[in-house]
């Protein structure tokens, strides 16, 4: 009766069932877990951009109607200044210190020379490892053209390396106005300066670095910034002053809409 019994199941299942039974692995816990997180880290990773280029656009148009218009940009290509320094030895430089440091440094003294010169500084900032150029700064700030000469001395003392060239602002648009021997420093001048928009422009340059890349480079330290004048501080604390002035030459506002970025 028993046998009976097995050989009915037996039949059973195989008329129900007649192809052969497949195993499948499943996904593990931390398979799963992964994916979700890659995700989030994406997500995460283009909000913090389209934040950040939202902070650099009004930091750049608050610093046009301030009267310090973003108009000068210089990179710092840390591989080529290190090379350089290997070969030529120059007192009061900064490359003997870390990464983050060392950036740190160069705005630090580049706000000490605006004080020096009685000159505002604001500026946007950001670092950013490349194929190419490596470890490298890009520093847009407010500077005026007239005295570029003392710009570039600051900055040969920092790097330690000689301007290869120092050209007249504004003389050749598209151009460096100067250089170093060793192209670890360039500074370039803003031709478009006269309005907002293209300062706006510049800091979504600067404001997009890492988007260059596959994944996102690691940086030591801070990777963008913004100084405090020109900052949501500072455009809090002068926004009735803006909107009365705004009111009391409103015939000097821009028609088209572009102009007024």
């Amino acid at each position: 009766m028993k046998m009976d019994r097995f050989q009915l199941v037996t039949r059973n299942a195989t008329q129900i069932s007649p192809k052969p039974f497949t195993q499948r692995a499943l996904p593990t816990n931390r398979e799963r877990g992964l994916h979700v997180v890659a995700k989030k880290e994406t997500h995460r990773t283009h909000r913090a951009q389209r934040d950040r280029e939202r902070k650099f656009h009004a930091a750049a148009a608050f610093a046009h109607d301030m009267d310090w218009p973003l108009n000068l940009t210089t990179t710092f290509s840390w591989r080529a200044l290190m090379t350089h320094a290997k070969t030529v030895v120059r007192d009061g430089h900064c490359l003997r210190r870390g990464d983050g440091d060392r950036s740190l440094y160069v705005r630090r003294e580049l706000a000490r020379l605006c004080r020096d010169e009685s000159e505002k500084w604001a500026a946007i900032w950001g670092r950013d490892v490349g194929a190419v150029l490596g470890d490298h700064d890009h520093v847009f700030q407010f500077w005026p053209a007239h005295k570029i000469a003392k710009l570039v001395a600051k900055i040969e003392r920092l790097t330690g390396s000689d301007a290869e060239f120092v050209l007249t602002p504004y003389a050749s648009p598209g151009e460096p106005v100067a250089r170093s021997v060793c192209r670890g420093w360039c500074i370039s001048m803003n031709t478009r300066s006269a309005n907002a928009a293209g300062a706006i422009d510049n800091a979504d340059y600067i404001s997009g670095q890492h988007a260059k890349h596959p994944a996102a480079p690691i940086i030591r330290g801070k990777a963008f910034g913004i100084t405090e004048s020109i900052g949501s501080a500072a455009q809090d604390r002068e926004r009735s002053m803006l909107e009365a002035r705004r009111a009391r030459y409103a015939w000097l506002t821009p028609t088209n809409p572009q102009d007024a970025r």
